[in-house]
């Protein structure tokens, strides 16, 4: 991929780059409620999926966005967050990733 200079050192990838690569990308999203940030994440992760990248959600379960997860196709993995810099749920997180192949 290339890369060109923006404003005051900021990068951006060059339209000719035109990468193939299919990534695999993992969401995760604590909120306990449905806003507009939930609403990009599902956009986001239906547009990268339609690309041909594999996506996956991590959320709390029985959110409003699990159920919209779920039943727009997307693979949705659930856990009960404890806090953000909480032992066990970091490490929930890492194995989770791990596994993926994130």
């Amino acid at each position: 991929m290339h890369f060109h200079l923006l404003k005051k050192g900021a990068l951006a990838a060059s339209p000719e780059s035109g990468s193939k690569k299919r990534l695999r990308i993992l969401f995760v999203n604590s909120i306990q409620m449905f806003a507009g940030g939930e609403v990009w994440m599902l956009n986001t992760l239906h547009g990268l999926g339609q690309r041909g990248h594999a996506v996956f959600l991590l959320c709390r379960p029985g959110t409003e966005l699990e159920q919209r997860a779920r039943s727009q196709g997307i693979p949705v993995f659930t856990l009960r967050f404890r806090g953000d810099f909480d032992p066990f749920t970091i490490l929930q997180i890492f194995h989770l990733l791990r596994n993926l192949k994130v």
